[in-house]
């Protein structure tokens, strides 16, 4: 699938004014430009056996008979919840996406990624930034503090 459009007259010094010009590669910033991507990471999710969720399109799941993994699409954002991390960022470097941070999450969306042991080994998902950004600016606009009975950590 091709994205064309025609050349305006800032193109005239290029004698190119006019003319119908296909775009190569670089999509970021046209109109429809989320949807493409959408519809690329959506084949690419379909062929390693996911698929979306009916409450939010940009929740992918794929059953493994012991559990279920799961990919979390913000943007261009991904959260990975599974038992092999490193087969699914393998595979989607495979299929030829460039990933930059992959790792254990510890900050994604204004929330906070944490390891606790107890009651039960788990990951937490908290907003402590984000919480810390507003009383933060909350103080600057008011010029006083929140009184918190509870510290944010």
């Amino acid at each position: 699938k091709k994205v064309c459009f025609i050349a305006s007259p800032l193109f005239a010094h290029y004698n190119l004014d006019g003319h119908l010009l296909a775009i190569h590669r670089a999509l970021h910033g046209l109109r429809n430009s989320g949807a493409c991507y959408h519809a690329k990471w959506a084949e690419s999710m379909i062929k390693l056996g996911f698929f979306p969720s009916r409450a939010d399109p940009d929740v992918w799941m794929r059953d493994k008979q012991d559990h279920y993994e799961y990919v979390i699409v913000y943007v261009n954002d991904l959260l990975y919840a599974g038992k092999d991390a490193k087969q699914f960022w393998d595979n989607m470097h495979s299929m030829g996406y460039k990933l930059k941070d992959v790792g254990p999450p510890t900050y994604h969306l204004s929330t906070t990624f944490e390891h606790v042991k107890d009651p039960e080994p788990c990951m937490t998902w908290r907003p402590v930034q984000y919480i810390q950004k507003i009383l933060e600016q909350y103080e600057r606009m008011f010029g006083k503090s929140v009184k918190n009975s509870q510290k944010i950590h």
